[in-house]
């Protein structure tokens, strides 16, 4: 930066030069989490930048990005979004309202959004970033799933199970499609969907997606691995649910051989616990949010 300083009077193009080394300056003081520095040099390389090539130049929306990283790091949550929005206006001037840019934006201003607890911007905001990468041709079906598990988990947080199961639901149907049936993602997401099913008391679904999940895990894990325990504890435990007690106790005992195989004691503390609630009555047991949570897979 100082050499480059030094030849201002020389060289016409070390003033840009000069406004790019200000910003690669700013992210390594960000990277290294000296904010406020590189806030300072961030600023500095959008006034130099700005007065260069002009307000609307598509090399500002780098800049403006940087900054308003530098402020979510702070937690000032309205000068990031002050900073999104301009690159959110000259991503649509110069490119239109389907580009990459602007699915990035969206995505991040979702983010920045929910951190301010503002849920219903966020799933607006993340809403249109899944409408504008499902328009992209380039668009990996990977980033399409991961937006939509997004909207499922904030629709979940929100307690609208129905909403959440729905975007869970086109996220699976992605993984299928594009990377295959027994893969490690697809089967995370169809556990995690059985687990919204059983929140929305939709039992018999719960239960088909489970064993799915089941199979799934003896294909990648093996059929004594912890995965297809602690599924089998949850079937079992759904078992209990639907009063179906005999398939409750063949599950569980199942998973508790496992797990002592394994030694793991707290999940064959559980398993005992759970197995106390087996009851010839044979009488449903209520459904608990609880539950629910304890299975899902992060």
């Amino acid at each position: 930066m100082k050499i480059n300083n030094s030849l201002f009077s020389q060289f016409e193009e070390t003033k840009h030069y000069h406004s790019h080394i200000l910003s690669l300056l700013g992210r390594c003081y960000l990277e290294g989490g000296s904010v406020d520095d590189a806030l300072e040099l961030l600023h500095k390389a959008l006034k130099i930048n700005k007065s260069l090539v002009g307000e609307d130049h598509i090399s500002n929306i780098q800049l403006y990005t940087l900054v308003a990283q530098a402020y979510e790091r702070k937690k000032d949550y309205d000068k990031a979004l002050e900073f999104l929005n301009q690159v959110w206006e000259l991503a649509e001037n110069k490119f239109g309202k389907v580009n990459e840019t602007l699915g990035a934006v969206y995505i991040e201003m979702a983010k920045i959004n929910m951190l301010k607890e503002n849920s219903a911007e966020a799933i607006s905001n993340q809403k249109h970033a899944y409408d504008i990468y499902m328009q992209l041709e380039n668009s990996e079906p990977k980033q399409i799933a991961g937006i939509l598990i997004t909207l499922s988990e904030w629709h979940e947080k929100i307690e609208k199970i129905d909403e959440a199961i729905e975007y869970m639901s086109k996220a699976e149907k992605i993984y299928e499609q594009s990377i295959g049936q027994v893969n490690k993602d697809t089967c995370k997401v169809k556990r995690n969907l059985s687990l919204l099913l059983l929140k929305a008391n939709k039992l018999d679904r719960a239960l088909d997606q489970l064993k799915k999940v089941e199979g799934m895990e003896k294909s990648l894990y093996g059929d004594i691995s912890l995965h297809v325990g602690k599924t089998y504890k949850l079937i079992g435990t759904l078992y209990i649910l639907m009063g179906n007690m005999s398939d409750a106790r063949e599950y569980l005992l199942k998973a508790h051989k496992i797990f002592e195989a394994k030694n793991h004691q707290k999940f064959l503390k559980e398993v005992a616990l759970t197995m106390k609630k087996l009851s010839p009555s044979n009488k449903p047991v209520v459904l608990s949010h609880e539950f629910a949570n304890k299975g899902k897979i992060q």
